[in-house]
């Protein structure tokens, strides 16, 4: 009579661990480029306060998956320093570190290209090329973000 009861008692906790999966730490390649600028150091973090370093731009380095956003922060003397929140695709992770659904951890784009403004311009000539260039690349961003999610490709 007790085994039963036990099994009863037991029986939901059962069900609720076989629903979830154990969170697998999978590496991945993230690369940061920051155009037209070189040499710029940045500091990538996820959301669970891991971080890695990039001494110099063009770079890589190899991250965790799934611990989404990443933040990247780079800054170079003579510019201002610049910042992008990074998103990956979205698996559900709880509380408990295990993930809902989908066992593969969500990935991050194959690249974060970050643009550094110059503290200083020569001309307004200059600056206003600058505004005008960044323009076209938030455009271009956005065009690219809205045929990722029409696309089937997970390094969107």
């Amino acid at each position: 009579m007790r085994r039963i009861a036990l099994v009863f008692v037991l029986l939901p906790f059962l069900i609720m661990v076989g629903c979830t999966v154990d969170a697998v730490v999978e590496p991945q390649n993230f690369t940061v480029t920051t155009p037209p600028a070189e040499g710029v150091h940045c500091k990538i973090m996820d959301s669970l306060g891991q971080k890695w370093f990039i001494s110099s731009t063009p770079g890589s380095v190899i991250v965790s998956k799934g611990y989404g956003p990443l933040t990247v922060i780079c800054s170079k003397e003579g510019y201002k320093t610049a910042t992008k929140v990074v998103n990956d695709t979205g698996n559900l992770l709880n509380a408990a570190g295990k993930y809902v659904g989908n066992p593969n951890p969500a990935s991050y784009p194959a690249e974060a290209i970050l643009y550094l403004e110059p503290l200083h311009f020569s001309s307004d000539g200059e600056r206003e090329s600058w505004e005008n260039d960044q323009i076209i690349r938030e455009k271009d961003a956005i065009a690219a973000q809205h045929q990722c999610w029409f696309s089937s490709s997970h390094n969107c």
